[in-house]
């Protein structure tokens, strides 16, 4: 083994040390960790070494690094965002298109519908009544419609109660939400997302997981073909990361 692949290898080890150092502490986000000359000493490794840790901890968003005087390691709760530059960059070399994480989505939010019904709190649904109400009462401004759009979705991903669909249904969400903002919607077709919107909202409050499952998915079957045919060049491009989404 090489110098530098002993040395990736030692930072690799050293970053897994510090992420399981900060569980068992249970450091929240903006705990400040230790100087680095004491981090090393503790960890029993190089400068070098832990200076290359810390990077890798950064770009995993479980910390951040405040610059200047009194600076240093910041621990950072990860969020579902973080992944959307990493996964638009594999999807990217992989050939997928837009195509196939609409299509994606249309499962997982139908399983995030489902979950929500038996698990989502009576805030958690004025919540998304809420976003479908003020989608309504905007109907002719593009900047709410987006906002409540993705709000309500990322919502719904929230209520499923489970942490994979939240973190991937919302990171297919930021994928998608660029290519939805490209598009022209008449009167009728804003009214009929809210509507969409609010058989899912009228399915989780009922409790009824099979009716939203279904309401769901139909939602975004029906604006997968509304794109398809406003804009099939759209759906058939590949996924393309840009330094925005990182």
């Amino acid at each position: 083994m090489t110098e530098a692949a002993r040395k990736v290898k030692a930072a690799e080890l050293t970053a897994y040390r510090i992420s399981e150092q900060i569980l068992a502490e249970g450091l929240g986000e903006g705990s400040v960790l230790p100087h680095e000359r004491a981090m090393a000493e503790d960890l029993g490794v190089g400068r070098g070494t832990l200076r290359e840790a810390l990077r890798l901890l950064e770009t995993q968003g479980v910390i951040r690094i405040k610059p200047g005087p009194g600076g240093g390691p910041v621990v950072r709760r990860p969020r579902p965002d973080d992944l959307v530059g990493a996964m638009s960059m594999l999807l990217q070399f992989l050939g997928a298109s837009l195509n196939e994480v609409a299509t994606t989505r249309e499962a997982l939010e139908a399983a995030s519908a489902r979950a929500a019904a038996g698990h989502a709190t009576a805030d958690q649904i004025e919540q998304l009544q809420a976003s479908v109400d003020r989608m309504r009462s905007h109907r002719t401004d593009d900047t709410v419609l987006y906002a409540e759009n993705e709000r309500f979705h990322r919502l719904l991903a929230a209520m499923s109660g489970n942490t994979v669909l939240l973190v991937i249904g919302q990171t297919l969400e930021r994928l998608n939400a660029g290519a939805a903002r490209t598009l022209a919607y008449s009167p009728q077709t804003r009214s009929a997302i809210a509507d969409a919107h609010q058989r899912v909202v009228d399915a989780i409050r009922a409790g009824d997981p099979d009716a939203a499952e279904a309401a769901a998915r139909q939602h975004l079957i029906e604006f997968h073909r509304y794109v398809a045919l406003r804009n099939g060049a759209l759906l058939a491009a590949p996924i393309r990361w840009s330094p925005d989404q990182s």
